[in-house]
């Protein structure tokens, strides 16, 4: 296959998963409800998709290393398959947890593969701009699958799963098709870095972060997800205190998913006015800016406009640092270095809830925008720091 349908196609199966994942989350309470659960059993059912991955990422990199990225997406994707039958077969809420888990770790297996198979793939020179396009389509699928989902469940909750399950199991019928004879012996593979420590029989995860460079590259990716986090809390908490309507809430959050979907399209483009590191400083600097500015008028149109350009600081922050991670890796372990790297994404979903739940009850709301525009702001310049490593390592 042309190098370049390879490429789209695995842009068009991580749309797809990103849909069947995103529209059928917001469906799970809803039918743990019908299913009589607690809210604190919700909680729990909601956290099974995540919790035991996070244990899993580094083995789960480990293993894509050993057998390939087109090994673990079609068991990934089957495997989805069959965790979405489970609460249409057997509609109990021990099958729901038992559903959740199973998704929760298929889900972690495909989005390293793709993104390790795409960096098998293309070309070193060529992987911003490819890494571009497939957050482009990963975003597209992000806002597209709650609405399809939405639409699918209106007859039923369980029709969403089985139909869901159905188009996963069809995306693996084509994964089957295209990636099994797919060799990864690849020329991108040529250009990995030696290290200090290419001496070693095998790196362990330390070993890994301790590459110059390789924190900082997965530190700009957690402040990220850090940040989206606290839009996602808090935001609309702020902007009901300002009298926003429920509508106007989700245009601006809808306006600020554009806006990342959109800068990623052009991500090639962008970094040939400058390197990686420092278009990746910038980002980082203006989503900084535009956190603290939040609050300083009360002004929909003003919303909009720092919604935009947060998203698109946001949008373009994230995919430079996961090909920041994969060039950064040794030959063979780009797998395990994204898995680091979606660990620390993890842990930095986990942590923003919680710590600026703390200092909203103490202070309030609006101190939340500044003091989270403040760690983006000092992160651009961590980042900056790790300018030329990439290239050093």
């Amino acid at each position: 296959m042309n190098p370049r349908l390879l490429i789209f196609f695995i842009c068009f199966c991580s749309f797809l998963h990103q849909a069947i994942i995103q529209g059928i989350r917001p469906m799970v309470p809803l039918l743990a409800v019908e299913l009589d659960a607690s809210t604190f059993e919700i909680g729990l059912i909601a956290a099974s998709f995540s919790f035991l991955p996070l244990f899993l990422a580094f083995k789960a990199g480990k293993i894509i290393d050993q057998f390939k990225g087109s090994f673990a997406i079609i068991l990934g994707i089957l495997t989805i398959s069959f965790s979405l039958l489970i609460p249409f077969l057997w509609p109990m809420l021990p099958m729901l947890y038992l559903s959740q888990t199973l998704c929760g770790i298929a889900h972690l297996f495909i989005v390293i593969a793709f993104q390790n198979s795409l960096g098998h793939y293309v070309e070193i020179d060529k992987r911003d701009k490819y890494f571009g396009w497939h957050s482009f389509w990963v975003s597209g699928g992000q806002l597209l699958g709650p609405l399809i989902g939405g639409i699918i469940s209106e007859n039923s909750i369980y029709h969403t799963f089985f139909i869901f399950s159905m188009i996963s199991f069809l995306v693996t019928i084509l994964c089957l098709l295209v990636l099994r004879d797919r060799s990864e012996k690849t020329p991108a593979q040529a250009g990995q870095p030696a290290t200090k420590l290419a001496h070693a029989a095998e790196y362990k995860a330390f070993d890994l972060i301790k590459i110059p460079g390789m924190a900082k590259a997965i530190s700009a990716s957690m402040f990220v997800q850090f940040s989206k986090d606290v839009l996602i809390t808090y935001f609309p908490l702020f902007l009901q205190s300002k009298g926003a309507s429920t509508t106007q809430i989700g245009a601006l959050l809808s306006a600020q998913g554009v806006a990342s979907m959109a800068i990623r399209s052009i991500q090639g483009k962008i970094l040939t006015l400058g390197h990686r590191y420092t278009v990746l400083f910038v980002s980082l600097l203006w989503s900084g800016l535009c956190f603290a500015l939040i609050p300083a008028f009360d002004s929909f149109l003003y919303w909009t406009l720092v919604c935009l350009v947060l998203g698109a600081g946001m949008g373009l922050a994230q995919p430079l640092s996961t090909v920041a991670v994969i060039n950064l890796s040794p030959a063979g372990y780009s797998g395990r270095t994204l898995a680091i790297r979606i660990t620390g994404n993890r842990i930095a979903q986990s942590a923003s809830p919680l710590s600026f739940g703390i200092i909203s009850h103490l202070v309030g709301l609006t101190p939340i925008f500044f003091i989270c525009g403040a760690l983006l702001f000092a992160g651009s310049f961590y980042v900056k720091s790790a300018a030329g490593k990439e290239e050093k390592a």
